[in-house]
């Protein structure tokens, strides 16, 4: 659905929030809040912030516990916002420090999850995303740009693996690989676009989707987020 055209009444309300001032707050939902200086990011070259991305993060874990509602036997989806990987690694991503992020699971069982999903920013100047899947026994990497995020997949089977065995007092069971960026990994066309890639790699993902879509659905993308944020949730 998320290829799914605006109506015209919901691309007029996209366009004032986009044009909101910069303080005027257009969205807020839980512990999220997006305002004009936000938004604005969603207009055609604008590069995403922490505040877009954390926001439409967690709507994906909300639409993630609709599907588990609606489909006894479904197991849930995890995803952290985009503070995890620096905790973990630090702001550089040259460090580890399990102990920065153990308390992140206190109230769920990260095993019990099918998919677990957190976004890095590299260097604060390019998105992509790192993920588990717990069902596969992979650790995975998606970069718009085709780097492999091979820092990144070790640093997260390493955390697993820390995780089990302080969660559950034993190793992490099965033989897990790292699957860097794949050939068929959607690639961006200019050097802004990258945080809408990484959340649309999760929201495809996530719902078992193939990542069927490119360079030119990001502006009808970049739309779409901007309608679920102040809607509050995504068209399932």
């Amino acid at each position: 659905r998320a290829k799914t055209p605006l109506a015209q009444p919901q691309r007029r309300r996209v366009a004032r929030a986009i044009d909101a001032a910069d303080r005027e707050v257009v969205a807020d939902h839980g512990n999220y809040e997006v305002c004009g200086e936000h938004a604005q990011r969603l207009g055609p070259t604008g590069w995403l912030v922490d505040e877009l991305v954390n926001y439409y993060f967690n709507l994906l874990q909300e639409r993630d516990a609709a599907l588990v509602a609606m489909e006894p036997g479904r197991a849930p989806c995890h995803f952290f916002n985009s503070f995890f990987i620096p905790k973990l690694m630090g702001v550089d991503a040259t460090s580890y420090n399990f102990a920065g992020v153990k308390r992140w699971t206190k109230r769920f069982d990260l095993f019990e999850r099918r998919m677990m999903f957190a976004p890095v920013n590299v260097g604060n100047m390019h998105w992509c995303l790192v993920m588990a899947d717990f069902e596969k026994k992979q650790v995975r990497y998606f970069d718009s740009m085709g780097a492999s995020g091979q820092n990144y997949l070790n640093a997260l089977l390493r955390y697993l693996k820390d995780e089990h065995q302080a969660k559950k007092g034993s190793p992490l069971p099965g033989d897990w690989t790292k699957v860097p960026t794949t050939r068929d990994t959607p690639r961006q066309m200019n050097g802004y676009d990258c945080g809408v890639f990484a959340t649309f790699c999760a929201h495809y993902v996530s719902v078992g989707a193939p990542l069927e879509f490119s360079q030119r659905n990001i502006p009808h993308f970049r739309l779409r987020m901007m309608n679920d944020i102040l809607e509050k949730k995504i068209l399932m």
